[in-house]
């Protein structure tokens, strides 16, 4: 019973805040949606079972970064990369246009909804004429719980300019916390499993040093190389 309120409780919590942020997106000129505060990240995350994230920023230089990229195995991701950096720009798969709700959050905050394989353009766009940062997935978010890697395309890479990678190191105390992951029934069921969940997760985020492109790299060498190297970061990181 108690459990059953708390996930009552949660669900409230999800839909006051969805409702609010809407509402700002409503209202404010897009130019000027502020930055999700800490607070309504807080109750997000307490809302769907998770403790908040712990950040460790293990790069040497500090400055920000122009190409950020991260792979893809949460709907969360998004929203602890969004936290992390001021002044972002992220080019997402217009799958995600379909849900009514999260395509207006998106497009009034600076997100870009893209066909696949015509990314190509919109990437240069950002990268090479306006003050943003570049945030994707170059696996396309192709993952399922246990595929945490999938194959990196060459949006990203396109314009053969450093990327700074994020690796997400999830932790479920069971495999109901597993939701955490892509469902497969869509955001609607990842929620409902989330809220309803009495175990709590967590999530290592881990910046890394960007990685450089070699003489010899065209944009599909490149992306490998890239790919090679956070998959092996990735075993040694989920180890601490």
């Amino acid at each position: 019973m108690f459990n059953f309120i708390i996930s009552i409780l949660r669900l409230l919590i999800l839909i006051i805040i969805s409702i609010l942020v809407l509402i700002a997106v409503l209202i404010y000129d897009k130019k000027n949606i502020p930055k999700f505060s800490k607070l309504y990240f807080k109750l997000f995350y307490y809302s769907i079972g998770l403790n908040k994230p712990i950040i460790k920023d293990l790069r040497k230089d500090k400055t920000s970064p122009k190409i950020i990229i991260f792979q893809h195995n949460s709907y969360l991701d998004p929203f602890i990369v969004n936290e992390l950096f001021n002044n972002l720009s992220f080019v997402i798969t217009n799958r995600v246009a379909t849900n009514f709700y999260i395509s207006l959050i998106a497009k009034n905050s600076g997100y870009f909804f893209v066909e696949k394989g015509k990314t190509s353009k919109k990437i240069k766009e950002i990268v090479n004429y306006s003050n943003k940062i570049l945030a994707i997935a170059p696996d396309a978010g192709n993952n399922s719980r246990n595929n945490l890697f999938g194959e990196y395309k060459t949006g990203a890479f396109i314009c053969m300019k450093p990327v700074t990678p994020i690796i997400f190191v999830y932790s479920s105390p069971t495999e109901e916390s597993n939701a955490l992951w892509a469902d497969e029934d869509g955001i609607i069921s990842w929620f409902r499993k989330k809220i309803f969940c009495k175990d709590y997760a967590s999530v290592k985020v881990y910046i890394l040093d960007e990685i450089k492109p070699k003489k010899w790299h065209d944009p599909k060498s490149f992306a490998k190389y890239t790919e090679n190297i956070m998959k092996k970061m990735y075993e040694k990181l989920k180890k601490n």
